[in-house]
Parts: structure tokens; C-alpha cells; sequence
């Protein structure tokens, strides 16, 4: 399962330019820790990101509003 992860095409440079345009830049995931683990380990684009909420973590998933206010605060 985990090696179907894999970045879409672009992605590191849109993060780049966003990021360069001035605005802010977060991960929100309801992926297993495992997975998120295997992601972090493999692909240097976590540092591009302001934040990262990993749904485990909180204790809640997508899309129940706790998880988006976890993200806005």
C-alpha cells in the first residue's frame, strides 16, 4: 500500500510558488501514521508546509469541523 504513495506531478514546485507568493501552506491528512511515517521518510516536501495536522494525532477526521479548527489554531 504504501508504495502507490507518490507525489502528483508539480506538486513541489506549486508548494514553492504559493509559498513564494506569500501565502501559507498546510498538510491535512487522514492517512494512517504508517503511511504518514513512509511519506515524511521518502519525500523531502514536509519542510514546505507552515503545518502539518495529522487526523490520528487530533483525534478526528475529515470533515468534521474539529479537524479544520485544529488547523486554524
Amino acid at each position: 500500500m504504501k508504495h502507490t504513495q507518490v507525489l502528483l506531478f508539480g506538486m513541489i514546485d506549486l508548494l514553492e510558488r504559493v509559498r513564494t507568493s506569500g501565502y501559507r501552506v498546510y498538510a491535512l491528512t487522514d492517512n494512517v501514521i504508517e503511511i504518514v511515517d513512509y511519506l515524511q521518510s521518502t519525500y523531502q516536501l514536509w519542510d514546505l508546509f507552515d503545518g502539518v495536522i495529522v487526523a490520528v494525532e487530533v483525534g478526528c477526521l475529515k470533515p468534521h469541523a474539529d479537524i479544520f479548527n485544529h488547523l486554524l489554531t
